[in-house]
């Protein structure tokens, strides 16, 4: 991961348990970027729910806790990852989704996924596009 941090600027960790986008906070300060990233959130859930999904929940890090350890914080921390969020699929099952509900779900949060790629691309343009 630290070979290529220049080329990644998001990383989301999926889970399956609640209908929530997490913009991560590994301490008590906010970092530089905070309203960026809590925007970009709102710019996913909104997204999603365009395309019929349900609502999502964003949880700015001002609102959350301090979560570090994980692969989420790791990439913000230490990998210096601007965007970095985990991505709480569905309120309906805990761990494991079944995979009939991932053919359901997947279709509407593609377009969180096309969303964040186009904040980036919007963000960084050349920059992006230059290795791409």
């Amino acid at each position: 991961m630290y070979n290529k941090v220049i080329l990644l600027l998001l990383y989301l960790n999926l889970h399956s348990y609640g209908n929530r986008l997490i913009a991560w906070k590994y301490t008590e300060n906010l970092t530089d970027c905070y309203e960026r990233h809590v925007a970009m959130g709102n710019n996913a859930s909104a997204t999603v729910a365009a395309a019929g999904g349900p609502s999502i929940t964003v949880v700015g890090a001002d609102e959350g806790y301090v979560m570090s350890g994980g692969s989420v914080g790791y990439a913000m921390e230490a990998a210096k990852i601007l965007y970095s969020f985990a991505f709480e699929l569905t309120d309906d099952h805990e761990v494991l989704l079944p995979e009939r509900r991932l053919r359901e779900a997947l279709p509407q949060y593609y377009q969180a996924f096309v969303s964040f790629a186009e904040q980036i691309r919007k963000e960084f343009g050349a920059k992006v596009n230059k290795n791409g």
